[in-house]
């Protein structure tokens, strides 16, 4: 089985809950660090529904686990669960990896999505138009305001947008307006159901990055749009890789293998 109910959880060290959680690459990709190493651990996916995140927590501290990353829809209440929030995940208002023995969180997604972004070439001083109001929005407009970007935002429901940036420095958009931007951001779950957003991409100047921070085996409507353009894109992997390889750092304390890490997801 590739994952698990909480429940059902099997004894290991580590996991990455969410819900849904059966697409996960993190178990993969941890692995393939363990077996690189040559450590003897083990990391699971499990699904923890919203509302049961408190009540998993405690069964899986009870089970020897030591840490476990959180993604969608989870980064919000796994903020409110931590006691001590490390690297200035405070400033984020979600985490996504856990250290369980001290209730300790951190907010490895920022540093790994802003490492693409300049990878790609988006420089500090940019347009960045994000496009979502949940927790990974909050955390990578946050981090973009952090390091200098312009940051234009966009959700469909406005209202939730408006609570998410209060006080930030962040320019709220009726549409999903494209235009000047070097890159536009789906922090939404549209693409893990498969659905689209309404962005007009031929507005969109020449070089616009399209960033989904989802990843799947198929390219993602979003991205689909933005091809058809031409314009570069990108998924969610490569984040994924170097936010992995950032907890992996955090809970064990020595570098992470990223080469062995990035062929394991295919890249």
């Amino acid at each position: 089985m590739s994952w698990f109910e909480w429940r059902d959880a099997p004894v290991a060290e580590f996991a990455v809950l969410g819900d849904p959680v059966s697409h996960s690459l993190s178990p993969k990709m941890h692995s393939a660090a363990y077996a690189d190493l040559d450590l003897d651990l083990n990391y699971v996916a499990i699904r923890v529904e919203l509302s049961e995140f408190d009540q998993a927590l405690d069964h899986l501290v009870a089970l020897g686990y030591r840490g476990v990353n959180v993604t969608v829809p989870l980064k919000e209440v796994a903020f409110e669960w931590c006691e001590i929030l490390e690297d200035g995940a405070w400033r984020f208002g979600a985490v996504n990896t856990i250290r369980l023995e001290d209730r300790a969180g951190m907010n490895t997604d920022v540093p790994g999505f802003l490492s693409v972004l300049r990878a790609h070439s988006v420089e500090p001083g940019s347009r960045v138009l994000v496009l979502g109001a949940g927790g990974s929005a909050r955390a990578v407009i946050r981090g973009l305001l952090d390091e200098g970007y312009l940051v234009r935002g966009w959700n469909r429901t406005r209202a939730k947008l408006n609570a998410v940036v209060e006080g930030l420095d962040v320019e709220i958009l009726d549409d999903a307006d494209v235009r000047g931007c070097g890159a536009v951001v789906n922090a939404t779950s549209a693409s893990l159901k498969g659905l689209d957003l309404p962005v007009e991409w031929s507005h969109a100047a020449d070089g616009c990055l399209a960033f989904d921070l989802a990843y799947g085996e198929e390219m993602s409507p979003f991205l689909r749009g933005a091809m058809g353009r031409g314009l570069p894109v990108t998924d969610g992997l490569p984040m994924l890789v170097e936010q992995g390889a950032l907890a992996f750092e955090w809970w064990l304390g020595r570098p992470a293998p990223r080469t062995a890490m990035l062929r394991s997801v295919g890249l």
